[in-house]
């Protein structure tokens, strides 16, 4: 038997055996912390990985919970943070795609549908996402993306008849032109069960099939525009898109004379009111009113300015000024400018526009010519803005050594000003000069901008595509393609 020899409190000759020794540490809660411990060891071993994995779940979890509720609130940035760090736990993971996706369909993400299709290669995508995948689809133009799934789904018996799966269908035979299968789906989705969500999209499907471009039923399109009225009363993205459409529909001089006479003012409140409307989509409601009433102009621009010209909201203002300047009014544009044209590159250029617009050109050189302050403007835009001056005023400048400093400093510049000084060298008339421009963007813009097809549905495309083409068909049409040799084959034929 092994012997320990050591000290004792009561007895200095005291002699501890080993397995006296064991038997004192494996007694009372000495005993019970080391069988926990030999027993948590090996689990923590076996399970470890698992367990960690799956705690990292139920933080990510909570994360996304936190960026709904922030999302609810109107606060997108939180929810962009949250779920930031949601994806920083558990990447690729449905929770966190699920998250994301919805995420970016309710701010307009054009990345939504990347999300989903990441969300759906994971094979654990529900059926509510492969709806949403394919409403996404159709969203921005790609049917042929929603056309596998819409046949997955087609198959289930338990979602055949769902607004929402009727609604899919009804905008799948919408893109192959079959109008009246089209129609028939959509009214059948706005009977059908689902959601008051999915209803609401079944009727906005239904809208705009009322007022595509193929109708010529005077009674249906009015229809549509009351269907569309309706939803935009809503409190929700549904209300907002309505709300969008209705104020491009006013605009469109084929469909102004169907809001003639029409009750437009609760549409005017619900922008006013939406928790989300933009400070864009609050004042261009106010087309609706000139559609309604065209012989009220001057009583509806009065009412405009009492709404606006004290408005404490600087982005509200703003596009309030640029409303009116769009509108002709340039005198009340320059009195909304004045105070705040250097606030922003904005500002600045609908203070130069207006004033361009009324031949006040000396004051434009002026403005241009501010020492005190800083210019918010680019130096391409500011040297354009120059030789625009110069040329007007009768003032001596080689135009040739003029655009050549444009070029230059046009090297440095971002995609937006690029595409600002390609149209205004096009208003110039010098359209070699702006199809330089609009090629050098094509060489180097790698950002997207959403634009319509035939039914207003938002599309992805390359933002330069989307400005240049309708150049290049204008110029191809009414010159020679000369200017364009040099521009890529690929972006010729698809303007062609």
């Amino acid at each position: 038997m092994i012997f320990f020899r050591r000290s004792h409190p009561f007895d200095p000759n005291w002699d501890m055996t080993l397995e006296l020794r064991w038997r004192i540490w494996t007694s009372g809660w000495r005993g019970a912390l080391v069988l926990l411990t030999l027993i948590t060891v090996p689990l923590v071993m076996w399970k470890g990985p698992e367990a960690y994995k799956q705690l990292k779940v139920w933080r990510a979890e909570k994360l996304v919970a936190l960026a709904e509720a922030a999302q609810q609130k109107g606060d997108f940035k939180e929810a962009a943070n949250q779920l930031r760090q949601a994806t920083l736990l558990v990447q690729k993971h449905p929770l966190t795609l699920r998250a994301v996706a919805q995420y970016q369909v309710a701010i307009q993400d054009l990345s939504a549908l990347k999300t989903y299709t990441a969300l759906m290669e994971t094979g654990l995508a529900t059926t509510e996402d492969k709806l949403s995948f394919a409403r996404q689809a159709f969203r921005l133009g790609q049917p042929e993306a929603a056309a596998q799934v819409l046949t997955e789904l087609e198959a289930m018996p338990d979602i055949q008849k769902t607004a929402m799966l009727l609604a899919l269908r009804a905008e799948q035979a919408a893109t192959k032109e079959t109008w009246s299968r089209a129609h028939e789906l959509a009214s059948q989705a706005c009977a059908g069960p689902g959601s008051e969500q999915d209803k609401t999209y079944a009727q906005s499907v239904l809208a705009r099939l009322l007022l595509n471009p193929s109708e010529t039923n005077p009674v249906r399109m009015s229809d549509g525009i009351r269907l569309l009225s309706s939803i935009a009363l809503q409190p929700d993205e549904a209300g907002l898109g309505a709300l969008g459409m209705l104020v491009t529909l006013s605009q469109n001089p084929q469909a102004t004379a169907l809001f003639q006479d029409r009750n437009v003012q609760p549409l005017l409140d619900a922008a006013e009111r939406h928790p989300r409307a933009s400070a864009a989509l609050k004042v261009n409601t106010w087309n609706l009113r000139l559609a309604a009433t065209p012989d009220k102009r001057a009583e509806i621009t009065q009412a405009f300015l009492a709404r606006f010209q004290d408005e404490p909201t600087l982005a509200i203002r703003l596009e309030a000024a640029r409303w009116l300047n769009q509108k002709g009014l340039h005198e009340q544009t320059l009195a909304m400018a004045e105070s705040a044209k250097l606030e922003s590159r904005d500002w600045f250029l609908i203070y130069l526009d207006a004033n361009a617009a009324l031949g006040r050109w000396e004051a434009v050189l002026s403005a241009l010519g501010t020492k005190d302050q800083a210019i918010p403007l680019g130096l391409a835009t500011q040297k354009l803005f120059e030789l625009r001056g110069a040329l007007e005023t009768k003032r001596e400048i080689n135009t040739g050594d003029a655009w050549r400093d444009i070029q230059a400093a046009l090297r440095q510049a971002d995609t937006g000003e690029r595409l600002y000084a390609a149209g205004y060298a096009e208003k110039m008339g010098y359209a070699a000069e702006a199809a330089r421009i609009y090629r050098q963007a094509l060489e180097r813009d790698d950002e997207v901008q959403p634009t319509e097809d035939k039914l207003g549905r938002p599309r992805r495309l390359p933002v330069t595509w989307a400005y240049c083409a309708p150049a290049a068909e204008r110029w191809t049409s009414k010159n020679s393609a000369s200017s364009w040799v040099k521009l890529p084959k690929s972006f010729l034929k698809w303007t062609r």
